[in-house]
């Protein structure tokens, strides 16, 4: 067996050098190849003193980036028996489905054949081996066996056009109408254009470029073709056939709210005017009150007022779009603000009306302190506050139109008079019969505007002995008096002292 297998060996050896001069490179393919469901002829990829290898591609009719199946490849090897992982890498180069021209990298692990498969080609063929693209270059070159497989992809230039496989885009519109065509397959050499013509391949030249925009007005035949300094190719070629029935339009661009006596324009919004048509304006519905026509009209509604334009032409009317104005009109000046009292006690409700004056349609009431559009206290006819301190209110109406003038009104509010804390007694609380005594309320009380300190003895409510912060009194008895703060909004709680005399011949 071991005999079998030197001999074997040696067959090979003898094999291969016979064919070290043709399979020492790569075999290089120079131009695309062609699309057949088939697979095509095996190619010798490498060679050599131990190991053969070729490659077989399977390049689908159809082109692969429109839908089209992808490119496959499959490879055999036929060599001495090896006990390591050994790699086969080479290049190729496709034009991808965006036109660029690329190199790729390609690694198979060619080693570790057994004794038995050394005498056989090993035919593999797997679904990882396929790619998608618009051509296959140059199926393969650079080809170089060693441990560790290669990778990597970069682009190339691509010295020679490729023609176009189609033109992508609308190819029936309505007269007017606008349609973007895009070159589909094909690729751009050194120094090439997409260049657009119409009616033949060398008819007039009408663009430049992908994609290509275009509103022709009659059915037209467009070509495309790429042109540069290497070479120009083949065309892709394409009809527009125009639909001269006039298209609806989609809305009316306006001003949709103005003030009464204002002018605004009326526009046609999409839509396409067939043969013989024009834009023709209306109101009180579609086709009934004839106002004019063309693409744009001014009107000067004095109410709300809805408009409606449609195409009429030789071929067909449309149906309309209709657009409503709202007409607003100004509002006046209020005459007044009335409340139903003008002067409160703090933590009273107030409420406030608007005397006078009228609203336009969109306005409303604005109500303000600390100045007319200072800080807005309120909306409405009528307003109710729980206001702090006194002070003016403003109100003014308010629109799209126009802001009326501010009237005023001045509020006074009440302050409520706080609790009393204590009486003070000079000299002393207990004093000499007879002798002058002040009592008085200490100055850290504050009393609001119009409030009065009321003094009694006896009780709360007994005997009258003035009025102010401070009384004099003289007393021959033990004696209690009272005060306490009456204001417009309320009284004060009552407090009180006790005076006791003494006679001055007491001895102590």
């Amino acid at each position: 067996m071991i005999g079998i297998n030197n001999f074997i060996k040696m067959t090979l050896l003898l094999k291969y050098r016979c064919f070290i001069l043709l399979f020492l490179s790569l075999a290089f393919v120079s131009q695309s190849y062609a699309q057949t469901d088939a697979w095509q002829p095996w190619e010798p990829l490498y060679s050599d003193s131990y190991i053969q290898v070729e490659i077989q591609f399977k390049i689908p009719s159809g082109v692969n980036c429109m839908g089209g199946k992808p490119i496959k490849y499959r490879y055999r090897v036929l060599g001495q028996y090896r006990t390591s992982t050994y790699y086969l890498s080479w290049k190729m180069n496709y034009v991808d489905c965006n036109g660029d021209l690329y190199y790729r990298w390609n690694s198979v692990e060619i080693g570790k054949l057994t004794p038995d498969e050394i005498s056989s080609w090993q035919q593999l063929e797997s679904m990882d081996y396929q790619f998608t693209a618009e051509s296959l270059e140059t199926s393969h070159y650079d080809a170089t066996a060693s441990a560790s497989p290669q990778t990597g992809v970069g682009t190339l230039t691509l010295q020679y056009s490729k023609a176009p496989v189609q033109i992508e885009g609308v190819k029936k519109v309505f007269l007017g109408e606008s349609v973007d065509l895009k070159v589909k397959g094909g690729s751009l050499g050194i120094g090439a254009s997409w260049i657009w013509r119409r009616d033949s391949c060398d008819g007039n030249v009408i663009g430049r470029g992908s994609p290509f925009r275009i509103a022709p007005t009659e059915m037209t035949n467009i070509f495309v073709r790429a042109e540069g300094k290497n070479n120009i190719t083949g065309c892709a070629g394409t009809t527009i056939v125009i639909d001269q029935h006039s298209l609806a339009p989609v809305g009316i661009t306006a001003r949709d709210i103005i003030c009464k006596g204002e002018t605004t324009a009326l526009n046609v919004n999409g839509g396409s005017l067939g043969m013989g048509a024009k834009w023709v304006w209306y109101t009180g519905g579609c086709g009934l009150q004839k106002l004019g026509s063309g693409s744009t009209i001014s009107v000067k509604p004095t109410q709300v007022t809805t408009y409606y334009v449609r195409a009429e032409g030789d071929l067909n009317t449309t149906t309309c779009a209709s657009q409503t104005v709202t007409v607003f009109g100004k509002s006046t000046d209020p005459t007044a603000i009335s409340a139903n009292n003008s002067s409160i006690c703090e933590g009273e409700t107030i409420t406030l009306n608007v005397k006078g004056g009228s609203l336009a349609g969109d306005a409303e009431w604005q109500w303000y302190s600390a100045g007319c559009g200072g800080s807005m206290v309120g909306k409405g006819a009528s307003i109710s506050l729980i206001p702090i301190s006194s002070t003016n209110y403003y109100v003014r109406a308010e629109g799209v139109c126009n802001n009326t003038n501010c009237v005023s009104a001045y509020l006074n509010v009440d302050r409520k008079i706080s609790s009393l804390g204590s009486i003070t007694v000079s000299p002393y609380s207990i004093s000499n019969k007879g002798k002058k005594i002040t009592l008085s309320i200490p100055n850290n009380n504050e009393f609001p505007a119009g409030s009065n300190l009321r003094w009694y003895k006896g009780t709360c409510t007994g005997k009258y002995i003035g009025s102010g912060s401070s009384v004099t009194v003289r007393t021959r008895s033990k004696t209690t008096y009272f005060v306490k703060a009456i204001g417009s909004c309320n009284e004060s709680n009552c407090i009180q002292t006790t005076i006791t005399p003494v006679s001055s011949h007491r001895k102590t």
